[in-house]
């Protein structure tokens, strides 16, 4: 494995993060607050397509939709964003790119972090905490759409046996996509 993105995506918050083949982590997060969810939709597409080919990613884990834990529409619209990622990435970035789906009780049961019970504010929190801890950072309960990437890609890496050095800890970067002069 190399370049792998992983993506808690929503079409107003979209959390991101990488591990780059030399190990570097890289994280962030792609808001967008207009009311059209098309619009949204498009945007967090396109963000994440750029970011993807900027990355040489080769691999993409996306957190499954639950449609079943949300109203309809809510289930409609988060299905609509993933087949939007993927289609794209696949005629704009690369037919290689290996996609993989990641339910969220599955990514967190490998972290030790799912319990049986336990409410979604509450799994937010212990994601952030997770973040926090594994990558030594100081991610305020706001920024969980970020936190829940990284554990989405760190539960990843462990799944499949992919050793992140501890003697030295990685190159943590936080990549601000809003500010960048670009179409996002």
């Amino acid at each position: 494995m190399k370049n792998i993105l992983a993506l808690d995506a929503s079409t107003h918050s979209t959390g991101w993060a990488i591990k780059t083949e030399n190990g570097t982590i890289k994280y962030g997060v792609i808001k967008d607050d207009r009311k059209d969810a098309r619009d949204r939709i498009l945007k967090m597409r396109d963000a994440i397509s750029t970011i993807a080919a900027e990355n040489e990613i080769d691999t993409i884990v996306l957190e499954e939709v639950r449609p079943d834990n949300m109203n309809s529409r809510t289930g409609q619209v988060l299905r609509w964003l993933q087949a939007a990622i993927v289609l794209d990435i696949f005629e704009n970035v690369s037919k290689d790119t290996q996609i993989d789906l990641i339910y969220p009780s599955s990514w967190r049961r490998v972290l030790g972090i799912q319990q049986y019970g336990v409410r979604r504010e509450e799994y937010k929190r212990r994601d952030v905490d997770f973040a926090n801890k594994e990558y030594s950072l100081n991610l305020s309960y706001s920024q969980d759409d970020e936190a829940d990437a990284l554990c989405i890609l760190t539960a990843y890496l462990k799944d499949h046996n992919v050793i992140v050095v501890k003697d030295e800890p990685p190159k943590i970067i936080h990549e601000d996509f809003e500010n960048r002069k670009s179409a996002f």
